[in-house]
């Protein structure tokens, strides 16, 4: 099976397993889904797809980064005190 990606490898995420929401720390890979859908330094991932994001471990967390190569994901983001929805397709060469 070939993973289509996001361009938000958990490298450039920071996360508390137990009780953070993921904070992406470092812009998404160049060219990626992520940084075409608008996903900034600074923003942070609420919600993949509906789940949330606290309380994943590190394997579960790139399962949840992951998914088959033009699937469509959905991302809540805070962006400052403004929540929004970003939705891209994944593709095979993004980290």
């Amino acid at each position: 099976m070939n993973f289509g990606r996001t361009g938000l490898h958990p490298a450039r995420l920071t996360y508390s397993r137990k009780t953070e929401p993921l904070n992406v720390r470092k812009p998404a890979t160049r060219n990626s889904p992520a940084e075409h859908a608008g996903i900034n330094k600074g923003d942070v991932v609420v919600n993949v797809n509906g789940r949330q994001m606290t309380g994943l471990s590190l394997n579960e967390l790139r399962r949840q980064l992951r998914g088959d190569v033009g699937n469509e994901q959905r991302f809540t983001v805070l962006r400052g005190e403004r929540e929004i929805t970003v939705r891209f397709l994944l593709q095979d060469n993004a980290d």
